[in-house]
């Protein structure tokens, strides 16, 4: 099992999005990324 801490998760936002800024394309794509993740949690819940 994977393990990220929140300094760790911060400092590979601000690594990739510096400049960027948060968009609405970005932020879909964050909600769509924590869509799979509770999908596999609730499979590996119910396995």
């Amino acid at each position: 099992m994977m393990e990220v801490t929140i300094t760790e998760l911060e400092a590979y936002l601000l690594d990739n999005y510096e400049n960027g800024g948060i968009d609405q394309s970005l932020f879909m794509k964050l909600v769509e990324e924590i869509g799979e993740v509770a999908e596999v949690l609730n499979k590996n819940k119910n396995d």
